[in-house]
């Protein structure tokens, strides 16, 4: 079983990459788990409970930015494999997402098929380190 969070303020923009990741498991969804968070502090409380193998994650959200959101999280649970998902493209960004260990980078408006071509890839490197 592999779990996602998926955070991001705006609904539709979650709604999208929860069918790019059941996309990516057509016919195999029982062996996935996809957890939602609307803002950083949500992220962290429901990545407690949840402990996704894969979090795809808005920087720019109420309260809590993404890019602290991340910080938080891979406290307890270091091995998580990180995707920013932001219309975000400041240089700044892009080095703390690299200090954070981040491993992709994505820019709004996303491109359906390379988001689940860079899942497919995160699941396959997740189940590696398994």
């Amino acid at each position: 079983m592999l779990r996602f969070l998926i955070a991001d303020d705006e609904k539709y923009v979650r709604d999208s990459i929860r069918e790019v990741i059941q996309a990516a498991f057509d016919g195999r969804e029982e062996h996935i788990e996809i957890g939602e968070a609307r803002n950083g502090r949500e992220a962290i409380e429901v990545a407690e409970g949840l402990r996704p193998d894969i979090v795809i994650i808005d920087i720019k959200m109420p309260g809590i930015d993404g890019l602290k959101a991340i910080q938080e999280i891979r406290s307890f649970l270091p091995h998580a494999y990180f995707m920013i998902l932001t219309a975000y493209d400041y240089f700044d960004y892009a080095v703390e997402a690299v200090r954070n260990n981040v491993r992709e980078y994505i820019l709004k408006p996303f491109d359906r098929v390379e988001l689940q071509n860079k899942i497919v890839e995160a699941v396959e490197l997740v189940q590696q380190e398994k």
